[in-house]
């Protein structure tokens, strides 16, 4: 029981991170289209910070060791 409810937190706070991240990257080229600005993210860049920038502190919040409640 102790392990699921660990690995259902470790879930919710994966989700939290990539949410966020991509929340952020959504926010950045809506607004520079709604300005009608050049994109400033080309579809390799948003691949690299996906892949790369998000995966090993994103891996790092789904094997936290369960809180001692």
């Amino acid at each position: 029981m102790e392990e699921g409810k660990a690995l259902f937190q470790n879930i919710c706070n994966f989700v939290r991170f990539q949410l966020s991240t991509s929340i952020a990257a959504l926010s950045l080229v809506a607004v520079s289209t709604i300005l009608s600005l050049p994109s400033p993210l080309n579809a390799m860049q948003i691949l690299y910070i996906n892949i790369l920038m998000d995966g090993p502190p994103a891996q790092s919040l789904g094997v936290e060791p369960p809180d001692k409640e």
